[in-house]
Order: structure tokens, then C-alpha cells, then sequence
């Protein structure tokens, strides 16, 4: 959860002009309100949860889809090691955080930015997006979320290499296809209502159309991000031999022999 304020003096007409009023006219003019899809005006002032938070049936669709994709990965096609594995924790541990981290640094900054839409000098504002609704920052965090779960999973089943380096399989492209559709056509067409006790709102009604656009390049840029940088950590941790990682798939057989069956790896 992260707190988030409110500035009592900032108001939004209904031609979305910016506008500064001294502090306790917050509700003196009923005129200064957000127009949402169904033209119903919520005032400006209205105060915002201190906590943010997503609604719990939103948790449950990410779970849902991301498993149902999880599962497909066992029909993937992988670089077989040519020497035994064994597991190494801490290295996993170390790679998996940086994975995440990138992960969920990009969701709060998107939920800050999301928050602070009403500032016209803000990031959203730079790039043209108009100030949005609590019920559309909602939305968009799912949106986010939903994208970047699929998106980690094709960067970390390539190990030390790019994402690009091992095909995915049809069934894991058509699996993460579907997911991918569904929590987009979600994100867009979901009803102005209330979930939790908190209202949502799909991106895609109101106005502005676009900013499930910029939500896909968002994570799209990411996610190259985050790839980016298991790769240079995995790189890291082989060339300095932290943890006493090695990367199976970088051995090659060294074909003297060196006893009945036996082989030596180099």
C-alpha cells in the first residue's frame, strides 16, 4: 500500500482548466467537478483513500491468468545442459530480486505518476495524458501489473541470455496470448463501478482512448529494462564467481577420456 495526499487548493472544470483557489473553498462551488463516462461530475475536492490499494477480485484475475500461463511453460522448448544441475539458491534468489525489483519499481512509479495526473507539471501531463480518475489509476495498476507478470515470465526462462535468444513455444506464445488479450480488453472495458468499497473505471471509457496505449509501451520498455539487467546481473555473478554460480549451458565436454564412461568438463 502507499499513502497518497491531496491538495485541497487544485481544481479541475469541466473543460479541464487548472485553476487555484484559496484553501476551505473546496467545496464551495459545486461547478468545479470531474466529468466521468456516464457524465456524472465528482467533485474535485473529494478526498482520495489514504492507502492505495487494488480490489481483491483483481488480485484474483491476475493469479488466475498468470497460472493458467505458468502451466504452458512445461510444453516450452529450453537448452538441455549438457552437465548435471544442481541447484543454487542464493544465486537464485539474487537474480529472481532483480527481476522483481525492476518489476515492482516500475508499478509505483506508474501509481505515482497515475496519482500526481492532476499536476500540470507532472509526468502525464508532459506526455499529453490528461488528469484521470481515481477509478481509471486502479485500472491502470492492474493493467501494469497483469503485463509485467506475462512479460518477466519470457525474460526469465532464458537464464544469462536474452529474451530473444530461445524461441518460445506455440503453446506458450498462444498461452500468454490469450492472458495478454484478456487483461487488456479488462483494463478497458471494465464498468464504472465500485470493488472494496473503491471505484473502478475501464481505460478506455471517458474521452481519452489512448491510455491503455501508454500503458503497453510502458511495460514494453520495462520489460527491456528488466531483461537488460538479469542479463548484466547473471553476467556479474559468473564472472567474478559469486555465490559459486556457473552456468551449466556455458560447459563444453572435453571428449579424452579420463575413466570408463567417464568425461571431463571444461
Amino acid at each position: 500500500a502507499m499513502g497518497c495526499t491531496y491538495n485541497p487548493s487544485l481544481y479541475i472544470t469541466r473543460d479541464s482548466t487548472f485553476i487555484t483557489t484559496p484553501q476551505g473553498n473546496a467545496t464551495s462551488d459545486p461547478t468545479r467537478c470531474l466529468i466521468d463516462s456516464t457524465g456524472a461530475c465528482i467533485p474535485a475536492a473529494a478526498p482520495w483513500p489514504d492507502f492505495f490499494q487494488l480490489p481483491v477480485l483483481m488480485l484474483m484475475l491476475i493469479t488466475l491468468l498468470n497460472d493458467g500461463t505458468l502451466i504452458s511453460i512445461g510444453y516450452d522448448y529450453v537448452k538441455p545442459s549438457k552437465m548435471p544441475e544442481r541447484w543454487n539458491f542464493v544465486a537464485l534468489f539474487c537474480i529472481a530480486g532483480v527481476l522483481g525489483a525492476v518489476a515492482c519499481a516500475s508499478s509505483l512509479l506508474l501509481l505515482w505518476a497515475a496519482l500526481d495526473s492532476n499536476n500540470p507539471s507532472g509526468l502525464f501531463a508532459g506526455v499529453g495524458i490528461p488528469p484521470i480518475e481515481y477509478g481509471k489509476i486502479i485500472t491502470s495498476i492492474y493493467l501494469k501489473v497483469s503485463l509485467s507478470d506475462f512479460l518477466t515470465l519470457f525474460s526469465a526462462r532464458t537464464q544469462g541470455e536474452f529474451f530473444w535468444s530461445v524461441l518460445p513455444s506455440p503453446i506458450l506464445l498462444t498461452a500468454a496470448g490469450i492472458s495478454l488479450v484478456i487483461s487488456t480488453i479488462l483494463a478497458c472495458v471494465w464498468p464504472v463501478g465500485m470493488l472494496d468499497r473503491l471505484p473502478v473505471m475501464g481505460l478506455a471509457l471517458g474521452e481519452y482512448k489512448l491510455l491503455p496505449l501508454w500503458i503497453w509501451l510502458y511495460c514494453l520498455l520495462c520489460w527491456l529494462i528488466q531483461d537488460a539487467l538479469k542479463v548484466l546481473c547473471i553476467f556479474l555473478i559468473e564472472s567474478t564467481g559469486l555465490f559459486s554460480y556457473e552456468n551449466p549451458h556455458a560447459k563444453k565436454l572435453n571428449h579424452s577420456r579420463l575413466g570408463a564412461g567417464s568425461f571431463k568438463a571444461t
